[in-house]
């Protein structure tokens, strides 16, 4: 009986339909890819559905390959989100001409400071994309006032654990960079209030040849995010930055390391080679970042989020109907058209039949019957010895195929 059930379920597998949006579907849709005119999601603090949530997982658990209620799920993949996170701004663009090697990094700052910026929020809605499946692609560019164009691509190399790994330059510039990250999210336990804390582990790999032709690199850790006030009985449930933001620069001897406090406080200090503070950084992530040198005693501002905006690089994603059936947008298309057409259960029955056959598919992988994945847009970076670069314990340096 157990191997007739067994026949049935490989049969199953074999005879399963990948999920794929048709061209019909695709026509007309564009306009939910721009990300300016997408409506405001509505705020989710606290009540029934976020306990009931919280009542079905287990602490410690990492959530990552777990299935994120509808309203938590922000309208795009993991991999084009962390092109947001990671989007090329003026700042960044500045560095190769900088000649301050300490105003460099604080430049790297202030680059850096924009984009995680964007994280902290009052609420839970929205705050996690989709778990990108393997072999997942994401492309897009930038164009710049100057007629220059950068590029990005990341792509999803591995799926248990999950690790994406993504590249990005600008020719003219020569600045470059990579970024090999393993997100999880794990629930954690506490008598008073249980909390979710989200981790990328990995490093981003920051490369610019100065202009006089001279190489720099910055290695960036990221800070963590924490969804707290989860059952919201005093208060609304919240979103925050917490442990530390760190940048050092091998050349120079120079780290950046902040650390994030409650209510998206942050302070820390720029160490040289000999580990004296040259710089004190403090202020709110979410309101305005200062920085003072302890040698001239001036304070300046190093990041406003409330300042006007400046005009930045604009963000050009290729039509989805253009796209190949393995890139994020055209991958998730159903999904994210339910979710922002306010249709919980169509998003969630859309999402769960990506994600059965994702599931189906390693099953076939793991007993031999599907050809294994080999990544398309990176290989691992190998040391001297042929052994895979480790950015940290769990995490592999992925480089970009050139």
């Amino acid at each position: 009986q157990n191997e007739k059930k067994k026949k049935i379920n490989n049969n199953k597998i074999r005879n399963m339909k990948k999920p794929e949006v048709t061209e019909e579907e695709l026509k007309n849709e564009e306009n939910l890819y721009i990300l300016e005119k997408r409506p405001q999601a509505e705020k989710v603090s606290g009540g029934r559905i976020i306990i009931d949530f919280v009542k079905s997982l287990k602490p410690g658990v990492d959530l990552a390959n777990q299935c994120s209620p509808t309203f938590a799920l922000k309208p795009m993949s993991i991999l084009e989100w962390f092109g947001h996170l990671m989007a090329p701004n003026n700042a960044l663009m500045q560095v190769p001409g900088i000649k301050s090697e300490t105003k460099r990094l604080l430049v790297i700052a202030k680059y850096l400071l924009k984009g995680i910026s964007t994280i902290p929020q009052v609420g839970i809605q929205q705050c996690k994309g989709y778990n990108s499946v393997l072999g997942e692609q994401f492309k897009c560019q930038w164009k710049h006032d100057d007629g220059t164009t950068s590029r990005y691509v990341a792509e999803q190399v591995s799926h248990h654990p999950p690790m994406s790994a993504v590249y990005f330059e600008h020719t003219e510039k020569k600045i470059n960079f990579s970024a090999t990250l393993k997100p999880t999210v794990t629930l954690t336990s506490s008598l008073t209030s249980p909390y979710i804390l989200g981790k990328f582990e990995g490093r981003q790999i920051i490369n610019v040849t100065l202009a006089s032709g001279e190489n720099e690199q910055y290695i960036v850790q990221l800070p963590q995010f924490a969804a707290r006030n989860l059952i919201g009985l005093i208060g609304d449930s919240y979103g925050e930055l917490t442990d530390y933001l760190i940048v050092t620069c091998p050349k120079t001897g120079l780290e950046l390391k902040l650390e994030f406090k409650s209510s998206n406080k942050v302070s820390g200090h720029i160490r040289n080679a000999k580990k004296k503070k040259v710089y004190k950084v403090q202020g709110v992530i979410t309101g305005k970042v200062v920085c003072s040198s302890y040698e001239t005693k001036k304070t300046s501002m190093l990041f406003s989020k409330e300042a006007k905006l400046e005009k930045e690089p604009q963000f050009e994603c290729k039509p989805v109907a253009e796209q190949e059936k393995n890139e994020s947008r055209r991958i998730w298309h159903r999904v994210t058209r339910a979710i922002l057409k306010g249709n919980s259960s169509e998003a969630s029955q859309a999402k769960n039949e990506i994600e059965e056959y994702e599931r189906q598919l390693r099953k076939e992988r793991e007993e031999g019957k599907a050809q294994k994945y080999t990544p398309e847009l990176f290989t691992k970076a190998m040391n001297s010895n042929n052994k895979p670069i480790m950015l940290t314990k769990s995490v592999p340096k992925y480089a970009y195929k050139q």
